[in-house]
């Protein structure tokens, strides 16, 4: 028997495929924590941190290319240092070492032979260098390209190398360790702060073997207070003298770089673990000079984490949520990264809300110490031109959970007051100013949704709803559940939340309950009058008589699914914990995963009818989902079916950016990710893992540096079916050994001899019970003389041979 004759789809992309992009629009840059920055030139700096990011400038810090994930690295980047003008070697948890040798445009990953944690890395020449982990410390003579581990002692977390030898690492129990041998062998120097204090030093900056600073987290440890204090050494180490950046006052702080460009000057990155002083919000930063100020505080609201200075006294600091912080040589100040407002601690609220693609608010709001003392706030950062530029008010003494927009101007919020009270707001110039319109002891607003330009629905606790209708607030016992509310025409408005559904005809004044959904619902959204989409602990539900039924949408599934938004038009973005992303363009038939370049999570998102969405989450981070049509980056791909395979092959234009390559599958409406980080110069690539008589369908999805990806037209093939097959062996001729494949079209026995020329059976290769698929076996042909052969396999009745020659 034959196979039957192979399939063969080939698609031109003539119309071209969709670029599909997340964009950070708030904050700008981008809204990772920057643990670390140095300059390699006075104009080149490089920022590293959380989850694998990498940021680059070539002025100074004044514009900034943003990667993400780079090399494949997940994992937090701690510190970063400098090898020469255009090298640097990073260096962060689970091992990971990274070096660049081209200004930070591209990263190669170094084994360092350790998955420790490492947390800092310095280098006393472009050769010499060496990185701390606790107790394990790694030192390297080749730049960064091979890495020794020797033990030490002491718990070190932070290191600087004076020379190419000569090196001071501090730690844990205020240890003070020193090695002249490039980390080969270290002792001890005499520790700055003496028992009972027992601080950890959390870091060192010395300008030459004799003058250096170290810092401490100091404080109030539970047990004792005492003066927040660095300590300076002018004899390399042996004697410390303190400094009080708090003026000898009890406070707590730890500085998490220091750098000390010359004698009586330091400059410190550091954040506030509590409030002694008024020290709230917890982050600051300050610089030091020996003969005039006590030491400037400069209040940033953020944890300060690594700074870097230039050869023209050009400040640059990094820290949590993105911050940049700009110290110009004159000593003015400019903040060039990060949420406008202070970190929000857990337990706050963070929401977004637009009203067009160019009008929308991205809310956080912060519960510290809420009720029991202090007071509530509310941040919002409201753009006007699609997040291009940013505007931020503050509400006091209120803690909104959620938004919504009526039209541009006018905004209601709704949540919590000071006093413990539930709270509705009203904006009418876009989230400028606000005027509370309605307060009660008894009910809390929940979540929030508009219905046209005067009307709008909020779900309370206790079953409690509130019709907003032209400025007046109605508070309606409703018995609905206060998590999600929508709205599917103007007057028919629907509230879910776990198992309970219910829906109103005259705008939320009446409602009545709807049938128990198939799994809890946490969010919902109407695509057209009748069409509702849900996401539950599992995944995405649908809807296609107006929420009093739901079905499991297949492709939908994925746990912790927090938001969903449909437009009218089909499309549609389902976010949710870890930076979870489904997107549809086919009204929600089909859901793929299309993950944003971050690692946090979202809980909203909004839709719009031209591919475009915003989606947000905590603390205050915004992007955009953009797609569109380009032509030209992927020309080709097309697909070649098999039985039991699928060979895929494309072709793309030149770009410099380009990174990697995907590809999905989709088989029933449902969708997964088959092949993941294939090369820039991967070419074609084979699916093994179909079945015959089923049609699947095909994505080639190409990867930027950035993360922006551009996503083929979806191809489709039909896997053939199958036949008892024996295929030709390879090599032919062959001496000694050759590989003989065969189909299996279904499970059974199956017999592979091999016979000479005279029908004399001279090998037995196959005689068991075989799964359906393409299997392999070796026939090794010393044994035997060199002539014709032939192969031949038996199932049943069927049979089919292939000549093999053997060529000594």
């Amino acid at each position: 028997m034959r196979l039957q004759s192979l399939f063969l789809l080939l698609v031109v992309l003539a119309a071209g495929p969709a670029r599909s992009e997340w964009t950070w629009r708030y904050p700008q840059p981008q809204g990772h924590t920057l643990y670390d920055i140095v300059f390699l030139t006075n104009t080149t700096a490089i920022a590293v941190g959380e989850a694998g990011t990498v940021l680059v400038t070539t002025d100074a810090g004044q514009s900034w290319v943003v990667s993400f994930q780079v090399a494949g690295v997940e994992t937090h980047l701690r510190r970063i240092d400098r090898l020469d003008a255009s090298s640097a070697v990073a260096v962060g948890d689970d091992g990971v070492v990274l070096r660049t040798t081209d200004g930070g445009d591209t990263w190669t990953p170094i084994a360092s032979g350790t998955s420790v944690d490492l947390l800092d890395v310095s280098f006393g020449d472009a050769m010499n260098g060496i990185a701390v982990a606790g107790v394990t410390v790694l030192r390297t003579g080749n730049g960064g390209l091979a890495w020794q581990s020797t033990s030490v002692p002491s718990f070190l977390r932070a290191v600087d190398m004076i020379t190419a030898t000569d090196a001071i690492a501090v730690g844990d129990w205020t240890d003070v360790m020193m090695t002249t041998n490039g980390g080969a062998d270290w002792t001890p120097k005499p520790e700055p702060l003496l028992p009972p204090y027992n601080a950890p030093l959390t870091s060192v900056d010395f300008i030459d073997a004799l003058n250096g600073v170290v810092g401490a987290a100091l404080g109030d440890d539970g047990w004792v207070s005492f003066n927040s204090a660095w300590h300076v050494t002018s004899d390399g180490g042996d004697t410390w003298a303190p400094l009080y950046p708090f003026g000898g006052a009890v406070e707590e702080y730890t500085p998490n770089e220091i750098l000390y460009p010359a004698v009586g000057q330091i400059f410190a990155a550091y954040r506030m673990t509590c409030c002694r002083l008024s020290s709230y919000p917890f982050s600051d930063w300050g610089e030091f000079v020996a003969g005039g100020a006590p030491f400037a505080h400069r209040n940033i609201t953020h944890s300060a984490n690594g700074l870097a200075r230039n050869d023209d006294g050009l400040v640059l600091v990094v820290g949590d949520d993105g911050l940049i912080l700009r110290r110009n040589p004159d000593g003015t100040f400019v903040r060039t990264g990060g949420v406008l407002h202070r970190e929000y601690l857990a337990g706050g609220w963070s929401a977004s809300s637009f009203a067009d693609p160019s009008t929308g608010i991205v809310m956080a709001s912060d519960d510290y110490m809420y009720p029991a003392s202090g007071s509530p706030e509310t941040h919002f950062a409201r753009t006007t031109d699609g997040g291009l530029t940013w505007a931020s008010t503050t509400l006091a003494n209120v803690q909104s959970k959620d938004l919504a927009h009526l039209s541009a101007d006018e905004v209601y919020t709704i949540g919590y007051d000071v006093g413990g009270r539930g709270i509705a707001a009203r904006s009418v110039n876009g989230g400028a100013s606000w005027l509370t319109v309605w307060t009660s002891p008894t009910i809390f607003p929940g979540a929030i949704a508009s219905g046209s330009p005067t009307h709008a629905v909020a779900v309370c606790s206790g079953g409690w709803a509130l019709v907003i209708d032209n400025g007046t607030v109605t508070p309606v016992a409703a018995g609905v559940a206060s998590t999600d509310v929508a709205f599917a025409t103007p007057s028919v408005v629907v509230a879910a939340g776990g198992n309970t559904v219910r829906r109103s005809l005259d705008g939320g004044l009446n409602w009545t309950a709807l049938p128990n959904p198939i799994q809890p619902i946490r969010a919902l959204d109407f695509a057209t009058p009748s069409t509702a989409f849900a996401v539950s602990t599992t995944g995405i539900l649908r809807s296609d008589d107006q929420a009093q039924s739901w079905q499991v949408v297949p492709s939908g599934a994925h746990a912790g699914l927090r938001a969903i938004d449909v437009s009218g038009s089909g499309h549609g973005v389902a976010v949710g914990d870890d930076a979870v992303a489904l997107i549809t363009s086919d009204g929600g038939d089909t859901w793929i995963p299309f993950p944003p370049p971050t690692n946090g999570d979202f809980n909203r998102v909004t839709v719009f009818s031209d591919g475009r969405a915003f989606a947000s989450g905590p603390p205050q981070t915004l992007f955009e989902f953009l797609q569109q049509t380009v032509p030209t980056l992927i020309s080709r791909f097309d697909v070649e079916a098999r039985p039991f395979g699928a060979d895929l092959r494309w072709e793309v234009r030149d770009d410099a950016d380009l990174a990697s390559f995907s590809i999905q599958r989709l088989l029933d409406a449902r969708a997964e990710t088959i092949a993941a980080g294939l090369s820039r110069g991967a070419r074609s690539y084979r699916d093994d893992g179909v079945l015959p008589g089923r049609t699947y369908q095909y994505q080639l999805i190409a990867v930027d540096r950035d993360g922006a990806m551009t996503v083929s037209a979806p191809i489709s093939a039909t896997i053939p079916s199958a036949a008892l097959e024996l295929l030709q062996n390879h090599p032919n001729p062959f001496n000694p050994s050759t590989r003989i494949s065969f189909v299996v079209p279904a499970k059974e026995r199956i017999r592979l001899d091999v016979y000479d020329a005279t029908g004399r059976r001279v090998a037995t290769l196959v005689d068991e019970v075989k799964d359906v698929g393409v299997h392999t076996v070796e026939w090794n042909g010393s044994g035997s003389a060199s002539g014709v052969y032939f192969a031949r396999l038996e199932s049943g009745k069927d049979s089919v041979s292939r000549k093999l020659v053997l060529l000594k």
